[in-house]
């Protein structure tokens, strides 16, 4: 099961600092989601990490900028989502441009989970759980449902919204391939860093864990 991590809602100075600290301990994909950020702001977030690491971020807005930091892709929100012919033109304008590069999008709808999906690397599904940095998020599906649809899916789809390493069990028995963490990691007690590590260390045990019953 694979591991991203978002960045936070908040304009945190020591951001860059952590997140770099995330990156040489291993991490492989920073989803950088910062709406309220101009491509200025954007720009200079991105230059206080180390070139090395650029090809480990996902950018949600400001797509013109993975061409500038050689970045690892982008992601199509559902504001990009809403100008289906727009969207059909950008996705098919990278995909010509930078044929390589990572593209992403999420599901707010279990149905919705099927929608072009051979286009996407993978799609997260959100809120799965109550959220833990936004309050008035809440979860929105039932496991019944949840599993009969990962089990007839084409395509990875990563669960988001509430997710802490206590959800990774149960999200790994419904089918998700992969887990987002956000307020898990930005909004506890622990340091960024830590709380990366420790989930890490949680998936990486789990699977383990998993193999060992499978070959039994």
């Amino acid at each position: 099961m694979k591991l991203v991590v978002f960045s936070s809602h908040s304009n945190l100075h020591s951001e860059p600092k952590q997140v770099v600290e995330m990156f040489e301990h291993g991490l492989e994909t920073l989803h950088l989601r910062k709406p309220n950020f101009s491509s200025k702001d954007l720009v200079e977030y991105i230059e206080l990490i180390p070139k090395e690491y650029h090809n480990r971020i996902v950018i949600h807005t400001h797509h013109k900028l993975v061409k500038k930091f050689n970045l690892k892709g982008i992601h199509f929100s559902k504001v990009h989502r809403d100008k289906k012919y727009n969207t059909k033109l950008k996705y098919l304008s990278f995909r010509l441009r930078f044929g390589n590069i990572l593209i992403t999008r999420s599901c707010h709808k279990i149905h919705k989970l099927e929608d072009n999906s051979s286009r996407y690397a993978y799609v997260f599904l959100s809120p799965m759980f109550d959220s833990i940095s936004k309050k008035s998020h809440c979860g929105l599906f039932s496991e019944r449902h949840i599993k009969k649809a990962l089990a007839e899916k084409k395509q990875k789809v990563y669960a988001l919204g509430g997710v802490d390493e206590s959800k990774f069990e149960e999200l790994h028995d419904l089918g998700f391939e992969g887990v987002a963490l956000l307020g898990a990691v930005w909004n506890t007690d622990q340091e960024p860093l830590g709380a990366y590590l420790s989930a890490r260390e949680s998936i990486k045990n789990l699977v383990n864990k998993k193999t060992m019953v499978y070959q039994h």
